[in-house]
């Protein structure tokens, strides 16, 4: 019997990255993988839904969609998430906060209204993941929408956890140190930006190093496995 037999994964931002590997590890530990994201993957054999987190109607919709089709919803995991336009505070691009906030914070309060709303319905134990950032928690030149909604993000995660329901059992936020290129992959072939958080943010991390795609989904099962 696999760890995840039998359980419907609501996973936001799904179609790629971090969202992708989460939802094909769910579902090597026989778990059904909903893609909740604005375009549908390019590979797996998911069902797709069409979403934005920011928006009320097309979260109920998702709940709905999925319902209809599986009858229930045992996890949720709210990652999805755009990237900031860095430079110094004095140059901020205003709109580009306001969709970062939008987006990487609102959307995942949203998206745990809606989900938590349809759990609490069914009375049946499930589990929510929040995917912050280690720059939510340590300071990065320039970076400022983003590390601000992961910090929030974060701290949803505590007052969901002093808050929470009978029908869940647990929330937890991925704080492991962030993502990167993928493993193997030249510091040479990565940005200016990316080659600063490489040095100088795993400094600050749990695992004292960047995570990769191919452990994010181990990462994410294993934080799952201990909340069911």
């Amino acid at each position: 019997m696999a760890l995840l037999d039998g359980k419907v994964a609501v996973i936001t931002g799904g179609a790629n990255g971090i969202g992708l590997a989460i939802a094909q590890k769910f579902a090597a530990e026989g778990a059904t993988p909903v893609i909740a994201d604005m375009k549908a993957p390019a590979e797996g054999n998911f069902f797709f839904v069409e979403t934005n987190v920011t928006q009320p109607a097309s979260l109920t919709n998702l709940v709905d969609q999925v319902v209809a089709k599986y009858g229930h919803i045992d996890v949720l995991v709210a990652n999805a998430g755009i990237t900031e336009h860095k430079g110094p505070v004095s140059q901020l691009d205003e709109e580009n906060w306001n969709a970062v906030i939008n987006v990487d914070l609102n959307g995942v309060v949203l998206t745990n209204k809606y989900v938590v709303a349809q759990i609490e319905k069914q009375g049946t134990p499930a589990s929510v993941i929040n995917t912050s950032s280690i720059l939510g928690v340590v300071g990065a030149a320039n970076s400022q929408a983003y590390s601000a909604a992961k910090a929030g993000v974060a701290n949803v995660a505590l007052f969901l956890a002093s808050n929470l329901s009978t029908a869940l059992t647990g929330a937890v936020i991925n704080a492991d140190g962030g993502y990167t290129a993928q493993k193997g992959k030249s510091w040479r072939d990565v940005d200016s930006h990316q080659l600063f958080l490489i040095k100088k943010v795993p400094q600050g991390a749990p695992l004292n190093r960047f995570g990769w795609l191919e452990s994010t989904n181990g990462t994410r099962l294993n934080h799952l496995m201990a909340l069911l």
